[in-house]
């Protein structure tokens, strides 16, 4: 059997399910990331849009912008509030699903920065990570595996 990465809201309404391993893993510092979640970035697993699976209720979405100013949906949880799934208007092939939102998130390892022209000064970023001060450009497609921080 294929490995499975699950995850879902706080309040346990939102149970989705992964497939596939992630393709890219990073931190987002935008200004939209920052609103979304309500500190200083978002740890994010993208997958592709056909690995995740929702198995119980519905997130409700709202669409915004990055600050790309592409369009993104944020989905999140209608009764606690969690961020459970982001649809990516420039990506729609893949999902981004927040590190915290997984059952076991101590698997994942973010393998870049981006973004971090809007860095908040008092929020530390490890060194050791790739920065971008705005988008990846050529970073998707790489996949992450449990427990490393290198791509293949």
């Amino acid at each position: 059997m294929a490995e499975v990465w699950a995850g879902g809201c706080a309040c346990g309404r939102i149970r989705y399910e992964l497939s596939e391993p992630p393709r890219a893993s990073f931190n987002c510092h935008c200004r939209a990331c920052q609103r979304y979640t309500g500190s200083a970035f978002i740890a994010v697993a993208l997958v592709p849009a056909r690995a995740f699976d929702l198995k119980q209720g519905e997130p409700v979405f709202y669409l915004s912008r990055g600050d790309n100013g592409h369009e993104m949906r944020r989905g999140f949880c209608g009764f606690c509030g969690s961020p459970v799934v982001t649809r990516l208007g420039r990506l729609p092939d893949h999902v981004g699903v927040p590190a915290a939102s997984l059952d076991d998130p101590s698997w994942f390892r973010p393998t870049m920065d981006i973004f971090t022209a809007s860095a908040q000064p008092w929020a530390p970023m490890n060194p050791e990570l790739p920065k971008f001060p705005e988008g990846p450009q050529g970073q998707v497609g790489k996949t992450v595996t449990r427990g490393d921080s290198s791509t293949t």
